[in-house]
């Protein structure tokens, strides 16, 4: 009787052992999936949000923030209530278009607000504005704060949605801001098309706190309470006051699913605290992977869940596995109890199954020597058997890190002969003959003989390479499965060892086709060997590279693609691999497209806009010995057409009248829309002001002829400015306004007429063409001079540089800068002129030198580029020359450019840039602060120095806007790590104020105006 019931016992303790095993299993494998499951739906649902946010960048870089937007949004903040209202109307219109294709990219609405939060235009309820929206919008009072885009999730006073803010400044001034809003249904939809989990249903509940103070009064039904928990709502797609659909059907299933995280304490305490986690749970007779993923507020803390139901048909799968392999082990155990009288027939058999077994096994008796072990825990620990057999397990190689070794009574394999208690760890650590620590999972089972001899029977398994292997494993596993852009792995070699379905999807290689294969095969030809030379001198040194490429496809296409190389290195500093992720851009590359060409088109007309028509005009100004006309055409009254029939009616007029007029004109004339009802008409070819005042006679003719719309008949006159050139204007701006004062005596002599801009320009015109032939003869002449105004070092008070700056002695007299200057630029001379001020000035700088003046080997000159000099094609080699001519180091010639200059072709101006600095040409940003530069272009140009425009300095210590502009500048200049320097500093105020502030270097009339080479060298020489 005592030895069944000792039987009965172990078999107990062994049973304990394999259910405990069997549903650890179970669980361990079921939150892996559930973990993974949840890593996906983030990767997703953030590159969702990553998307649209670099989608309403774009949009709102080159569509929004136009000059002529900028100039209606300074109109927007008129004080005059019909002003703003007019800015309202043009701005809808001009940013219709936009607001379509961004509904078709999922973002729904677009709203503009006026500083301290006040609604001007809804795009989506243009009638509705005026009304205060910070105490419901916090990311409007962020982003007006700290006049920087936000992004984030915000609830509202109808609807909720993610929310992308941009400010809207011109001159340091912020005119509005304007803000892009994406629906849940639309993260929906983009959640569901990318398929990451098919079958994948989603909902998004927001928590009541959130959404009921806001909404307005009797708009309550627009949400429901959720049955998932009574803290939260969601948005009721059967509401009669919803104009869109904000729910989605979901599968009957689900409600029971929500009825059961209704009657769950764990998942209603884990969402209270706001915590991302799944959790398996059964519906409608199967198994559910239910996912909730927080999503936070603009504001920061947690606003709402979205809730992922995915079918787990593999989890069900493993639970009646993990059931079946408990119940057979059940039986086996039971059936081996049950047959004890056969074992000692069998021992045999069962010494040959421990020798032959993966894991090592050994028997201690109950002073914890060894007294058997198998081939496996030899193996493992690197003893042989001899050296084992009668040795202490504990003193031999028993660990147990991370804490110290314990004594041996407090062994826990010492306790399971004592206590007669079974130990299992699956973190437990040996220590082998070599002194290596070796992980192991090991169970211990006592052992109670017949003879009354007690000790322990232990088994373990080796999993020291197994776990760093599902390490690295599980990293790779995690960058392909968690992603939806490509990824690439390779070895040292570059041989490809691995490619996601992304990948594929993208390249059109299959991954059985690629492995082996190496990147080259993706190689378009675009870019050379010093593009790739370049990337890989940055990996070696960085370990990292990205940027934007062109690939071929496996069918050769090209696409262009942005892209993420990491190298991987091991413990001694090696590559082993090398890991690629990148992302197709191409709708990226075709919006841009489609964006630019929608720039220069007039969106309800069709004609060109005025970006486009300045464009022209400026291309026609450049040709040599063009002759044209602008006709500037106002409509006489259109207003009465749009206060009694309507803008819809107004608009028709307007697209009826655009077509005569472009009937009226030659195919290679210009028939512009500037907005409203103002049109400008450009005609070339003419042979004098009568061909111009005969078109215009026509073309009001044609206008004034009623128009047939619908049951109406309209009657319009027109009035009409024309300008000259080259007579009354020498640009596209001077133009337009010339035109537009002839235009406006046109309508004060009675409207329906043309009237030809004349007055004080003529004498202007005729005194621009005798500079302009002074000009080509002043080089030769030797009628230029150079005067070099010196820089000086704040710190030291020391002389540093010196700028070059060009005079003109013409036959009548002296000539200012900012006359003839200009005047060199539009005609071309400007590159000359240039070359020879860059020649002149290096060969002083030599000069200086060989004269032995102290100093001089380091002093800088300071040149300026022009515009028109930054695209000749010559500009590089110019610079070449003078320094080569002179002799001088790369590094004295400082090349200074402005920034309407740089911005005028970001692309190109940081190409060239560039090339200079790889010469050891300094570089500096001139009048930095007067033009409309982007921080985002300014930080990747390879600059030098920041010089601050005189404007700003001069208006120093007493003008506190101006202080705070400068102080702004210095500020940019530190983080950057660039010299700042200060131009036109005249007074002792001024100088304290820069010093104080951390300004390097300055330049004006306090210290010296700009001398004739001779001076300055005396200069030179007493300082």
């Amino acid at each position: 009787m005592r030895r069944l019931t000792r039987y009965a016992l172990a078999f107990l303790a062994v049973e304990i052992v394999v259910s405990t095993t069997v549903i650890a299993l179970h669980r361990e494998q079921s939150q892996h999936t559930l973990n993974v499951n949840l890593a996906e739906q983030r990767a997703a649902y953030d590159a969702i949000l990553t998307g649209t946010r670099r989608l309403t960048d774009l949009a709102f870089d080159s569509r929004v923030t136009t000059a002529e937007n900028l100039r209606l949004f300074h109109q927007a903040n008129s004080p005059d209530d019909e002003q703003a209202a007019v800015a309202r109307g043009l701005l809808y219109r001009k940013l219709y278009p936009l607001a379509q294709d961004m509904k078709r990219n999922h973002v729904r609405q677009m709203h503009v607000h006026l500083p301290g939060g006040i609604s001007f235009l809804r795009m989506h309820r243009p009638e509705r504005y005026g009304d205060p929206l910070y105490p419901y919008r916090p990311i409007l009072k962020k982003v007006n704060e700290t006049r920087a885009p936000a992004t984030g999730f915000e609830t509202g006073r109808v609807t909720h949605g993610f929310r992308f803010a941009y400010p809207i400044i011109d001159d340091g001034d912020l005119l509005a801001t304007f803000e892009f809003s994406m629906s849940f249904t639309a993260i929906r939809e983009e959640l569901e098309r990318t398929a990451a989990l098919p079958e994948t249903h989603y909902q998004f509940i927001v928590k009541r706190r959130a959404v009921e103070p806001k909404l307005f009064e009797g708009r309550e039904t627009l949400y429901r309470n959720s049955p998932v928990n009574p803290a939260y709502v969601v948005e009721d797609p059967a509401s009669s006051l919803r104009n869109e659909a904000g729910g989605n059907e979901l599968p009957r299933d689900v409600a029971e699913l929500d009825h059961e995280i209704a009657r769950s304490e764990t998942i209603q305490r884990r969402m209270e605290g706001g915590e991302a986690f799944g959790r398996f749970i059964k519906a409608g007779g199967m198994s559910y992977a239910v996912n909730f993923l927080p999503v936070e507020s603009a504001t920061g803390g947690q606003a709402g869940y979205i809730l992922a139901y995915t079918p787990a048909a593999d989890h069900d799968e493993l639970t009646n596995a993990s059931f079946a392999i408990w119940l057979l082990g059940s039986l086996l155990l039971l059936l081996t109890f049950t047959t004890h009288h056969r074992l000692q027939k069998s021992r045999h058999f069962m010494s040959t199954v421990a020798e032959h077994m993966g894991s090592g096994l050994y028997v201690t008796d109950n002073r914890g020597r060894i007294t058997y072990v198998n081939a496996a825990a030899t193996d493992t620990l690197g003893y042989s058997r001899h050296e084992l057999l009668g040795r202490n397990a504990h003193d031999t190689f028993h660990a147990h890190p991370p804490e110290p070794t314990p004594e041996g009574d407090e062994c826990p394999f010492e306790r399971v002969v004592r206590g007669g208690t079974l130990f299992s760890s699956d973190n437990e650590t040996f220590r082998d003959a070599h002194d290596r620590l070796r992980e192991v999972e090991v169970l211990s089972t006592p052992l109670d003989l017949d003879t009354g001899e007690k000790g322990a029977v232990t088994v373990f398994r080796d999993v020291t390479d197994r776990r760093r292997s599902e390490e690295k494993l599980q990293q790779v596993v995690t960058a392909l499965r968690n992603s939806r852009e490509g990824v690439m792995i390779t070895d040292r070699n570059l041989s490809i060892l691995d490619v996601n379905e992304a990948f594929t999807t993208v390249t059109g290689y299959q991954r059985q086709e690629i492995l082996g294969r190496t990147p080259r095969v993706l190689q378009s030809g675009r870019q050379g060997p010093e593009f790739y030379e370049q990337m890989w001198h940055e990996l070696d040194t960085a370990d990292n590279w990205r940027g934007e490429i062109w690939n071929r496809r496996k069918d050769g296409s090209i696409y262009p693609e942005w892209l993420t190389i990491s190298a991987i290195r091991n413990d001694d500093n090696e590559v082993t691999h090398y890991v690629a992720i990148f992302s197709d851009i191409t709708d990226l590359h075709e919006a841009n497209q489609r964006l630019e060409a929608q720039a220069h088109q007039d969106a309800l007309t069709g004609l060109a806009n005025r970006h486009a028509l300045e464009r022209h005009l400026d291309s026609l100004i450049r040709q040599p010995g063009a002759r044209f006309a602008v006709l500037f055409v106002d409509l006489d009254h259109f207003k009465r057409v749009n206060d009694t029939m309507g803008h819809a009616m107004g608009d028709r007029l307007l697209r009826e009248m655009a077509g005569r007029m472009q009937g009226m004109l030659r195919s290679h004339d210009m028939l512009a829309r500037l907005g409203g009802d103002e049109f400008v008409a450009v005609l070339e070819d003419l042979d004098g002001p009568d061909d111009a005042a005969a078109v215009a006679r026509k073309l009001i003719e044609e206008i004034s002829r009623p128009y047939e719309l619908g049951d109406n008949e309209l009657s319009v006159g027109a009035s009409i400015g024309v300008a000259l050139y080259p007579e009354n204007g020498d640009s596209a701006a001077t133009l337009l306004r010339n035109a537009d004062t002839a235009m406006y005596q046109a309508k004060a002599e009675g409207r329906n007429n043309h009237h030809f801009y004349t007055a004080e320009l003529t004498r202007l015109v005729t005194e621009r063409m005798k500079i302009e032939s002074q000009l080509r003869r002043a080089v030769e002449n030797e009628e230029f001079s150079i005067h070099y105004q010196p820089q000086i070092d704040l710190a030291s008070g020391r002389i540093v540089g010196a700028e070059a700056l060009l005079r003109w002695e013409s036959p009548d007299g002296p000539v200012s800068p900012a006359i003839f200057i200009p005047v060199a630029e539009q005609t071309g001379q400007i590159n000359a002129i240039g070359r020879w001020v860059l020649d002149t000035a290096c060969q002083q700088l030599r000069c200086w030198r060989d004269r032995g003046i102290e100093g001089s080997g380091d002093l800088r000159m300071a040149v300026n580029l022009s515009a028109q000099q930054l695209s000749s094609p010559d500009i590089i080699a110019d610079v070449d020359n003078a320094i080569d001519h002179a002799g001088i180091p790369a590094g004295q010639l400082e090349l200074e450019i402005t920034e309407t200059a740089v911005m005028q072709d970001p692309f190109n101006a940081c190409k060239l840039l560039e090339a200079f600095r790889e010469r050891g040409v300094k570089l500096a940003i001139d009048d930095f602060g007067t033009g409309y530069s982007s921080l985002s272009y300014l930080k990747q140009l390879p600059i030098d120095y920041l010089k601050i425009d005189q404007s700003f300095v001069r208006g120093i210590p007493e003008d506190l806007d101006d202080l705070a502009i400068v102080d702004a500048i210095i500020a940019l200049g530190n983080s950057l790590e660039l010299v700042t320097i200060a131009e036109g500093v005249e007074t002792r105020a001024q100088l304290d104020e820069l010093r104080h502030r951390g300004c390097g270097v300055y330049q004006g009339y306090f210290f010296s105006r700009p001398l004739p080479a001779s001076a300055f060298e005396r200069l030179l020489r007493e300082d």
